[in-house]
């Protein structure tokens, strides 16, 4: 409401977190609302319109989008969050402060978890940190035990986890169950509530990264606008939002 703007309409539809949701609603956007401009949330359904958009001239900007793949080398798609590269800095500095020395990965079998995962070994590569195995699980997974045991025979001091927050809470209670000692640390989608409510002890000692540093004196002002307004404080995801909408 803030930035609402007469000479601007805007359009939602769900992108269902995948490449064909993404596909379906910007087929949708276009074909119905004649949009010249979207802003596209996850790496999967940003892609996968990619060639759409440029075929059509349509500005993209892009938010919680980390793939490398993104945007190149196209001049009309943008983005707001980090790289996937830019992100696994400081969680590499992080584990190499802790002497981590055999790591583990579980990641979401899609452009966001492949993406991500990709990143991080590749930091990893240049370090002594050894990656001692790798499971993938898919978007409407609900059980990950066979993975966890998988990883678990190799004995990882850190066991990364890439999904959303559902996906974490189903990973952390299973691990418990499984009494895998590994620490479980993740990345930005692990800011989020549910966590806590739905893993209780379980989440115990999870660590994640994050991109939005809510004390800097220039994000104030939305931070305050948006406690008004939703009466809870905004996440990385409203933060790029906003700014995606401003651009």
């Amino acid at each position: 409401e803030e930035l609402a703007d007469p000479n601007i309409e805007i359009f939602y539809e769900d992108n269902q977190f995948t490449a064909k949701g993404g596909t379906d609603a910007y087929n949708k956007l276009k074909n119905v609302n004649d949009i010249d401009a979207i802003i596209t949330g996850s790496s999967q359904a940003s892609l996968a319109i990619l060639s759409q958009t440029t075929a059509d001239n349509v500005l993209q900007m892009a938010i919680f989008a980390t793939n490398e793949k993104y945007g190149i080398p196209n001049d009309l798609a943008f983005r707001i969050s980090t790289t996937a590269s830019a992100e696994t800095i400081p969680i590499v500095e992080y584990l190499l402060a802790k002497n981590t020395q055999r790591l583990g990965i579980l990641y979401l079998n899609n452009d966001f978890g492949v993406g991500f995962k990709d990143a991080l070994k590749e930091k990893v590569s240049t370090t002594a940190i050894k990656i001692v195995g790798e499971e993938s699980y898919l978007l409407e997974a609900e059980d990950v035990r066979t993975q966890l045991l998988k990883l678990k025979e190799e004995k990882p001091k850190v066991i990364f986890i890439i999904g959303t927050a559902r996906h974490f809470v189903l990973i952390l209670k299973q691990a418990k169950e499984l009494d895998i000692k590994a620490h479980f640390m993740s990345l930005r989608s692990a800011q989020d509530p549910i966590i806590i409510k739905n893993a209780g002890e379980a989440a115990e000692g999870f660590v994640y990264s994050y991109t939005f540093d809510s004390t800097k004196e220039d994000a104030q002002e939305f931070i305050d606008k948006f406690k008004v307004k939703y009466g809870r404080e905004p996440d990385a995801y409203a933060a790029e939002g906003y700014e995606a909408y401003k651009l």
